[in-house]
């Protein structure tokens, strides 16, 4: 395989990706909910693209993710809390609130709601780990649906989360199945 067929791979494993952002929409009032958790998602792309390019063995690379992740999390969902862009004892307080509350409080809470951090944690999580799941399987790997497949696991849980909203979502289904399958062909 190409060095330009693998980035082209890693370029789909990103629209592939940030398809279920598009779920999020009947969720979130407004679209700056929807742009943060597309953000998450382009930075746990980024940090696997750099992980992959630079070779990390396991232990680095999950470290790196994982403060990655939490200060991806904290910044984009709990920026109105920091002082001036630094976190402070109750901003991080907030986060670890949101990543042990968020899941709960997001099955509960009456759609269309307002993206408060807490609710915004565990979208913003799950499209970080996504992204970076699927697009080091997309960089080293061997079986080409091995990148769907965190992929796929998003997209369903985005329809399970947003199922109290009665708008069909054909457009984000063909649009992940579209690109699926070119990733596959590729």
């Amino acid at each position: 395989m190409t060095t330009v067929t693998r980035w082209a791979e890693a370029g789909l494993t990103l629209v592939l990706c940030l398809v279920p952002v598009a779920l999020y929409a009947q969720m979130f009032v407004g679209v700056p909910a929807l742009a943060r958790i597309a953000g998450a998602t382009v930075i746990g792309w980024l940090v696997a693209v750099i992980a992959a390019r630079r070779s990390w063995a396991a232990p680095q690379a999950t470290a790196v993710a994982t403060v990655g992740c939490l200060v991806a999390t904290l910044y984009l969902g709990f920026w109105s809390l920091t002082r001036s862009g630094v976190p402070d004892l109750a901003t991080l307080g907030a986060l670890g609130t949101g990543l042990r509350d968020g899941w709960a409080r997001l099955l509960t809470v009456t759609l269309p709601s307002d993206a408060t951090g807490e609710l915004l944690t565990a979208p913003l999580v799950l499209s970080w780990v996504v992204a970076y799941a699927a697009t080091l399987l997309a960089l080293r790997r061997r079986a080409p649906l091995a990148p769907v497949l965190p992929a796929f696991l998003a997209f369903v849980a985005g329809l399970a989360l947003t199922a109290p909203v009665t708008p069909p979502r054909t457009w984000p289904t063909a649009a992940f199945v579209a690109v699926a399958l070119l990733l596959t062909l590729l």
